[in-house]
């Protein structure tokens, strides 16, 4: 695989910007127009060139060969690191967001933290936290700096009883805590091993700012060799692992210190190995062959690399378990949606949705069945609202529905009817009784000129009302 040329780096963003349809032939034309010089590599405008080097000198033909599957080889093995890197950036970033939705939690900072329910963090802070998202190690600080809870592996460990040279988790905790970030992620070692941490200040959610005692939470993740196996299959990357102390490496992990934690290594498999023993045509038409080779070679890596850039799109605006946007992408068409409507004097409304006792589900039938109520939930919404309506999953069982061009009356049909479908439906549960549930929605109407996170609060409150007057029903917000 080769590296993309630096002047490229740009394009493989504007994927976003374009249909599936028409992503391939988007690339394809702005490679065309802006770097006209690329259509050399496809053969056509060297093929004289090529016929007059072959009658000149064997020796030059040779040079040419040699030389040009060396440089696919550098240009491949730099392609290779940069998908590493960008692979990390993507877990980190994943990490991150987990550790965002507990951080921004009120509840979980009164529990946790002010009235330090044990047994509510052992659960959500221990058992959750490392059976649902893989994480192994979860902290929380106080703001004077004490701990008030670590798990490690999901069982609760007294940290603050190991040596000090096991424990560098309080040193980045002091670092965040002393400067204007909300958050941070670093490689440390924790008991011996490497372990990737996020750690963030807990934000109240009303004002969004961090809480004034200085609390936080840190997640992390051991780097174990199963870790890197997993995202060696995940992302395509050929043997990625760790290696030896003193083991020549391609990527070293270091951390805040400029120590070195982790040495990675990973096959190198270049254009020169796979084809260049296969090069035994005569010398007449080794040319003609490097240039079919390296024009089949530019258009597979340009398929190979708008792949890559979707997928990796999707996994930083999609959620996870049921397929539809999540709260950073909905932020953005949210937004984009409020401007137009405003330019175009257009309505807009908000549900704000949350599945009734959604808790007694995972209780019972337990948290994969709870999975597949929230993926079956996903797909009931998203079957019954418009091509261009948002729906989007905020976090655990609240969703929200941005309904575009529809005004109090259209809005307040789309969410009975949808509280209507949810009752009557039986979400199938794999080797179970189908589960029955219910849905709460909060409606809001949009205020030409107010902001995002007004509308919002404006719908959870009007969702709140829903539930305080018994629930699978519909409470409407009015504008003051």
């Amino acid at each position: 695989m080769r590296q993309v040329p630096k002047h490229l780096n740009g394009l493989a963003f504007q994927v976003i910007a374009v249909s599936n349809m028409s992503a391939e032939k988007q690339i394809a034309r702005e490679i065309d127009v802006r770097f006209p010089s690329e259509r050399l590599m496809l053969g056509r405008p060297v093929a004289p060139l090529l016929l007059v080097l072959i009658l000149v000198s064997l020796a030059t033909v040779s040079a040419l060969v040699f030389d040009t599957f060396g440089t696919l080889d550098r240009l491949g093995r730099e392609h290779l690191y940069q998908q590493v890197s960008t692979a990390i950036d993507v877990e980190t970033h994943r990490q991150e967001q987990l550790l965002q939705e507990y951080a921004y939690w009120d509840e979980g900072y009164r529990l946790l933290i002010a009235e330090h329910d044990t047994e509510w963090a052992d659960k959500n802070l221990g058992t959750f936290v490392a059976e649902d998202y893989g994480l192994d190690l979860a902290v929380a600080f106080r703001g004077d700096g004490s701990i008030a809870g670590s798990w490690v592996d999901g069982e609760r460990l007294d940290l603050e009883g190991l040596p000090a040279e096991e424990v560098d988790l309080a040193r980045l905790a002091e670092r965040l805590r002393a400067s204007e970030a909300i958050a941070r992620s670093a490689y440390v070692r924790f008991q011996g091993n490497p372990y990737l941490v996020s750690v963030e200040k807990f934000r109240d959610e009303e004002t969004e700012q961090a809480r004034p005692d200085g609390a936080l939470l840190l997640f992390g993740r051991a780097l174990t060799d199963e870790v890197f196996a997993d995202w060696s299959e995940t992302y395509g990357l050929p043997n990625l692992g760790r290696v030896g102390e003193h083991s020549a490496a391609d990527l070293v992990l270091r951390n805040d210190q400029d120590d070195e934690l982790v040495r990675l290594l990973w096959d190198k498999e270049t254009p020169a190995t796979v084809y260049l023993n296969r090069l035994l045509l005569p010398i007449v038409l080794v040319f003609t062959l490097m240039a079919g080779l390296g024009w089949w070679m530019l258009e597979r890596e340009r398929d190979n690399r708008t792949r890559y850039v979707r997928q990796l799109f999707e996994m930083a605006s999609k959620d996870f378990l049921t397929g539809i946007s999540n709260r950073r992408e909905f932020f953005f068409l949210a937004n984009r949606e409020m401007t137009r409507a405003s330019r175009e004097d257009k309505s807009l409304s908000v549900l704000m949705m949350d599945l009734d006792w959604f808790k007694k589900i995972n209780d019972t039938l337990g948290h994969d069945a709870g999975d597949e109520v929230l993926s079956g939930f996903a797909r009931l919404v998203k079957s019954n609202l418009r091509d261009f309506d948002i729906f989007a999953r905020l976090g655990g069982e609240e969703f929200v529905v941005l309904l575009v061009g529809s005004g109090r009356a259209e809005a307040l049909e789309t969410a009975e009817r949808l509280c209507h479908l949810v009752e009557q439906h039986a979400f199938q549960v794999a080797q179970k009784s189908p589960a029955n549930c219910t849905v709460s929605i909060g409606l809001a109407v949009w205020n030409h000129g107010e902001a995002i996170d007004r509308l919002l609060n404006r719908a959870d409150d009007a969702l709140y009302e829903a539930k305080a007057n018994g629930r699978n029903q519909v409470a409407v917000s009015e504008f003051t």
